[in-house]
Formats: C-alpha cells, structure tokens, sequence
C-alpha cells in the first residue's frame, strides 16, 4: 500500500510522503502505541519504502525518557524521523498552554538532543472546533524556545510582547476557564464545555461541581473584560471569554441549585433559581453573537453550523425548564420525573 501512494506522490511530483507512524509502532508493540525498547523486525524494515517519511505522534508525556525511547525506536525505519507535537486547542472552549508547555518541553528537549530538525505542531479541531487557534499562541512561542534551548520561562513575557504585541500572560489566562476551585492547572481538563452543556434536568455532571466555580466565572467575565480592551489584536478573543465566563456564572452550577430549589420546595427559592435560567439565557444569547464573529474572523464558515445548532439546542432547552419550573412553583404539575430520578453520573 506504502509503494503505491508512493508511487502515486511521484508520478504528480511529491516527494517524502509523510505516513502517521503509530501503526507500525503498534504493529511491534502488541497493539500499544507508545512503550519502551520497542523494536521492528528485519521483515518490517524491508517491508519499509525507501522515502516514506515515519511521524511520530505525541503530545501525552511530561517526561524526557518517554519521548527518547519512542524516537530511538523510530529511527530503526526512518533515520530521518518527523516529530509530531501539539498545541491542545482542541478539548472545548478553552486552550491548555500550560499542559502543553508540560508535555512539550521535554519533547523539544529530546528532539534537539537526537537531531530531530522536522517538527510539526498540531492544532486539532476535535468534536468541533470551539477554541481559537490563536488561543495557544504562548503555547507555539514556548515550544520553538525550548527547541532552541532557551528554558528560562521569565524571560518569554517580555519576548513574546516583543514578538506579537500581545500580553503572554493574558494569553496564557485563557486555560482558566477550565481551572474551576481544586482543579489542578497543568492536567488535561474540559470544564467549561461540559459546564457549557450541562443539563439541569438531567445533572449528568453535577458530581463534578465544585463550590465557588460560579464565583470563580464572574470574576473571570471582569478579568477578560479589561484583557480585551488591552489587546491590541485580539480583544474580541478576550471579549468572547469574557462573555463564556459570564454564561457560565449563571449555568456552572444551575443544575446543583435547581435540584435543591426543587427538593426544598420553596417558592421563594425556586424563583430566584428561575430567575438565575432567565439570565443564563440572555448570557448565552450575548456569547453565541460573539462567539459566531470569532469563528468568522478566525476560520471559514464551514463547521460554524455545527455550534450554532448546539447553542440552539442548549438554548431551547434551558427555556423549557425553565418554563417546567414556573408550573411546577405555580401549581400547574405537580412533580419534574427528571428531578425526582438519582442522576446518571457522566464517568
């Protein structure tokens, strides 16, 4: 198959097609992707076309040896190895640049150290595309600096504004928006999108709720605020941010405060709940406009679709139960199934 594309590549004038290398590691490996001393047999390596470039994907480990054993063992089919790293832009809303700057300092350490002089850093758009490819610019800039060496981090604020005329540690206050109270900061972590889509009825994620991540939102909203009208480039990256984080001081916890409203049956409290539904949706009205002029600034259309029809969808369904509410306060139904079900925690 590898000498047919191959052939292929020539016959319009490509050259070194580049192959996605954890098959063949997992064809060694018993099926694993990463491991140590792995090795490929004699058969593999004849098998192996000359001029096919082998990439080797990760953006996992946080320890130099991980990455030195997975590129010794490489370099078995492709002397000339391609390291595929990664900016994580692609859990949700918000970027990760601090657990990219993990992962990826001693990934360009040990590429510097075997030689490895191509190096491709992905920005994948996984499960839709919500965050802004712009949202890691730290994270690019700290990964070319440590590939040249350079591992003193105080210096990279300075540079960077130098560099793009942008605040790095604005930026890099981007990936708070998924750092609720407890969370620690440098671990894979999707809170503002399920937060975002959290069903009040239904609770599927209110056992991940942590008290204070309300109060955490709104001061963020003011934070992104004031960023925004510093930046001189990207304040509608900011304002957006902003705009989330206002959102999700209504929605973060909407779903703990509707089931205790409910249990409790207090009239008194289940308006102020009701009350809370009313501004989470103007909130998400203000966030979604926004959000559709960052995508359209940033990308093509294409895939904007798919967004506005789950805010659509999100939207429509806060209005419904919020309305289900009302009639139960006012004495139209006499029960809500959803809140008298135990909720389907989501792990």
């Amino acid at each position: 198959h590898m000498a047919k594309v191959k052939s292929i590549a020539e016959k319009y004038g490509y050259e070194n097609p580049m192959i996605w290398g954890d098959m063949f590691y997992k064809w060694a490996n018993h099926g694993a992707y990463y491991g140590k001393n792995i090795h490929f047999s004699n058969e593999v390596k004849a098998a192996y076309p000359a001029g096919i470039r082998l990439a080797y994907w990760d953006y996992y480990h946080c320890h130099k040896e991980d990455y030195r054993q997975m590129i010794r063992s490489g370099k078995e089919l492709d002397p000339d190895l391609i390291f595929a790293g990664g900016a994580w832009a692609w859990v949700g809303f918000a970027p990760m640049n601090r657990y990219t700057l993990k992962t990826m300092k001693p990934a360009m350490e040990v590429c510097r150290e075997e030689g490895i002089k191509d190096i491709i850093i992905t920005l994948w758009g996984d499960n839709g595309r919500e965050c802004s490819p712009f949202a890691v610019l730290p994270s690019l800039y700290a990964i070319r600096q440590f590939y040249l060496g350079n591992e003193n981090t105080a210096s990279f604020p300075k540079e960077f504004q130098k560099i793009t005329g942008e605040s790095y540690l604005d930026f890099m206050s981007l990936d708070d928006l998924n750092c609720v109270p407890n969370k620690p900061i440098e671990t894979i972590a999707d809170t503002c999108k399920w937060a975002f889509y959290n069903d009040p009825l239904l609770r599927t994620c209110d056992g991940y709720v942590h008290e204070g991540g309300a109060k955490m939102y709104r001061s963020l909203s003011i934070s992104y605020a004031r960023k925004a009208k510093k930046s001189p480039q990207y304040s509608l990256l900011f304002e957006t941010a902003s705009k989330l984080a206002k959102f999700l001081s209504y929605k973060y916890d909407l779903g703990v405060r509707t089931k205790e409203a409910y249990d409790h049956g207090d009239k008194e409290e289940l308006s102020a709940v009701i009350a809370t539904y009313q501004k989470a949706i103007r909130a998400l009205n203000d966030f979604s406009a926004s959000f559709r002029l960052l995508w359209l600034k940033d990308e093509k259309p294409f895939g904007l679709e798919v967004q506005e029809q789950r805010f659509g969808g999100l939207k429509y369904r806060l209005e419904m139960a919020k309305e289900r509410l009302c009639d139960f306060r006012d004495g139209k139904i006499s029960n809500i199934p959803e809140l008298e079900a135990k909720a389907m925690d989501y792990a």
